[in-house]
């Protein structure tokens, strides 16, 4: 019998889950803006993308078009794969009391593909810590594009109030104290997937959760 309290580990999950709807939305916007589709066309175009493939094409564009980001979002993105992974046993297996809380494939794998991730509350709140910061490096590389291509735009014929609005915007920019530091290592994330006997992913090694 686990020693978990169920309650308050479905609100644990929910919450992981929410945010990590949340952060494929500025990951798809992301991929969206880097694309250079409108809005309207990439509800069109885009509305069946999934974070994982998103981050993929993103950073394929991004060798393309800006090389040097590719670094900033090297390690968010390998870190997403993990965090997408236990996301979807999740979602698709749910999760085992056996007698502590884990999701597998078991039933549904043969043998050699079976893969088993534990998912106590200490790691449930490592993945939602660690995908709310990608989605919130995703959410700033985009608004600091938006903010980049309005202030190309040249206001000075235009009525009063939209010049006074983009001097606001300008000011604002310019005085902006925060500013996300690129993720150049996998030791800026909380969480870490175990190994599993079948893995060839050994980018970077799995740390023991108790």
């Amino acid at each position: 019998m686990s020693s978990i309290d169920e309650k308050a580990y479905y609100e644990a999950l929910g919450r992981f889950i929410s945010e990590f709807s949340e952060a494929e939305n500025h990951i798809v916007n992301m991929h969206r803006l880097i694309a250079g589709v409108s809005l309207e066309k990439a509800r069109a175009i885009f509305s069946g993308l999934r974070a994982e493939e998103a981050s993929k094409q993103i950073k394929r564009m991004l060798e393309i078009s800006d090389p040097s980001s590719v670094t900033e979002f090297e390690w968010v993105f390998k870190q997403l794969t993990d965090i997408n992974e236990i996301r979807n046993s999740l979602v698709h297996y749910g999760t085992r009391f056996s007698p502590e809380p884990k999701t597998t494939n078991a039933a549904r794998a043969t043998n050699k593909n079976v893969k088993e991730f534990p998912v106590s509350l200490e790691i449930l709140a490592e993945l939602t810590a660690d995908i709310k910061k990608i989605g919130a490096h995703c959410f700033a590389h985009v608004l600091r594009k938006e903010i980049e291509e309005e202030l190309k735009i040249d206001r000075s014929n235009e009525p009063m109030g939209e010049m006074r609005r983009h001097g606001i915007l300008r000011e604002k920019t310019l005085n902006l104290r925060y500013r996300l530091p690129p993720l150049t290592s996998i030791s800026e994330f909380r969480y870490s997937k175990p190994a599993q006997p079948n893995d060839r992913n050994k980018d970077h090694p799995p740390k023991r959760h108790k």
